[in-house]
């Protein structure tokens, strides 16, 4: 994506308040490197989404070598030092030498798509002389949406999801008309905040062994 700069604000606002949930839990956002696909850090050039057709060929194309992605660093003493395998990320240490700080390296891609909605179903004919009925909204026939990536390879985690979907001609409105375009562009980095919510705390949960306990309980009643 060209000329969105907002995008990586959105992604550490995201990860800064998810790593509130982390005793002694920071984190650093660096934009990888300029891909001829992605780039959200230029503010003079002509915006250009990037847009695919489909949500599967988002995905494959969100799953591209990490260096058109954004680099989130998260540093945390509360991490546990292994979750599929040994972490051989770095380790620093702080002033209390019994707590380790692991530092870990994510890569988040986004990549805008166009795909086709389903379509709604039929409701049951009403007799002529019945209670009438609200007439039902037929969704769009094409929605806009954003797809998500995230993966630390060190730890071999990964965690995608799509955005909340936005009308096609919402695209339009946010350059061409002024009446509606700053509520438009709002509506849908509230949609993509939430999106890079649900990846980050997943993330987070994971790193912090959120329900592995209870999952080794049920595990371990299961072979009793």
């Amino acid at each position: 994506m060209v000329g969105y700069p907002h995008i990586d604000k959105i992604v550490y606002d995201v990860f800064d308040k998810v790593m509130g949930q982390v005793e002694g839990g920071s984190l650093v956002v660096q934009k990888g490197r300029e891909g001829k696909r992605r780039g959200s850090e230029s503010r003079n050039q002509v915006r250009d989404l990037n847009i695919c057709e489909g949500l599967e060929e988002a995905l494959k194309l969100a799953k591209v070598p990490p260096s058109s992605t954004i680099l989130v660093e998260l540093n945390s003493n509360f991490f546990q030092a292994n979750v599929s395998e040994p972490l051989s990320a770095p380790v620093e240490e702080v002033s209390d030498p019994s707590l380790p700080v692991h530092i870990s390296h994510i890569h988040l891609s986004i990549q805008p798509t166009i795909y086709n909605s389903s379509p709604p179903s039929t409701p049951p004919a009403q007799p002529a002389d019945g209670p009438s009925t609200p007439t039902a909204i037929s969704p769009p026939d094409h929605i806009f949406a954003y797809v998500l990536y995230l993966i630390d390879p060190v730890h071999n985690l990964e965690f995608s999801t799509i955005s909340q979907g936005f009308p096609t001609e919402w695209l339009k409105w946010q350059d061409n008309e002024e009446e509606v375009a700053d509520a438009v562009g709002e509506w849908m980095e509230d949609g993509l905040r939430l999106a890079v919510a649900c990846v980050a705390q997943g993330y987070v949960a994971k790193r912090m062994g959120i329900g592995e306990g209870r999952r080794r309980e049920e595990k371990g009643k299961d072979k009793a």
